[in-house]
């Protein structure tokens, strides 16, 4: 005869072998698609080595520009201004064709969030033009994010790749098992045909010149906005310093009268 404690003992001991049994398949599929997405994602990583990228680019804004931002609107800016720079990199060495042909560099950009989830920023690989020294390449590009937008800082980078060009495919793609194949930005990311038979002429020298001029004026405009400020919160402070010093002298004053009396 079974009591009513071992009844409960036994349906008790059921419920938690089918739980188990239920968290082991769970793991097991888990895993098996951590596996799915790892093999996808060394695809997408031979995918990108079929093209000629050779520049690492970051990007930096600055805090007292986003700290008011959703996450949302932080990963549109982020966005816009990677969009705006390599389009205005397009313009100069393709001229016109960019737009009425499409013809565009190579690049491809990752959305990640980081290891709180909540840190959205993207990560970029560039393939730089041949017609060009790598170095003035990069030289150009980097100064178009760090001086062409406000939110911009002074950390943001273009040059060499940190790691091996596998290492850095396979690194730019890192959280494919968590976004899937929303961390692959399809609106910037391009393959360009590499179609350098218009040589390095006049056109893109022009456009070149006139890119680095208006990067200058907007670099100075900077300094100087920045140098005034600094000066007002100087001036600001001097003046602090010296009401306290007028108001310290006072009581001094009035605690001399007092004892006086």
């Amino acid at each position: 005869m079974i009591t009513i404690n071992e009844s409960r003992k036994r349906k008790t001991e059921r419920f938690i072998e089918a739980h188990t049994k239920r968290l082991v398949e769970l793991e097991a599929l888990e895993q098996l698609d951590f596996w799915n997405y790892e093999e996808e994602r060394k695809e997408l990583a031979k995918w990108m080595l079929q093209t000629d990228f050779d520049v690492w680019v970051q990007i930096e804004l600055r805090y007292e520009h986003t700290k008011e931002l959703s996450v949302v609107q932080i990963q549109h800016r982020y966005k816009q201004i990677l969009t705006t720079a390599l389009n205005i990199m397009d313009r100069v060495f393709y001229g016109n064709n960019s737009d009425r042909k499409n013809e565009r560099g190579t690049r491809f950009v990752y959305r990640h969030r980081g290891k709180s989830g909540i840190n959205e920023h993207l990560h970029a690989l560039v393939g730089s033009d041949k017609r060009v020294s790598y170095t003035n390449y990069c030289v150009l590009l980097e100064h178009i994010l760090k001086h062409l937008f406000i939110e911009t800082s002074d950390k943001c980078s273009a040059g060499e790749l940190e790691k091996s060009r596998e290492r850095s495919a396979m690194y730019v793609s890192r959280e494919y098992n968590k976004l899937k194949s929303d961390t692959l930005d399809n609106d910037i990311t391009n393959i360009g045909t590499n179609d350098y038979s218009s040589e390095y002429n006049n056109d893109i020298d022009r456009r070149i010149s006139r890119l680095k001029l208006k990067i200058l004026r907007r670099a100075l405009k900077a300094q100087i906005y920045k140098e005034n400020r600094e000066n007002k919160i100087g001036a600001e402070r001097l003046l602090s310093k010296f009401c306290k010093a007028v108001k310290q002298r006072k009581l001094e004053h009035a605690k001399q009268a007092t004892q006086n009396i």
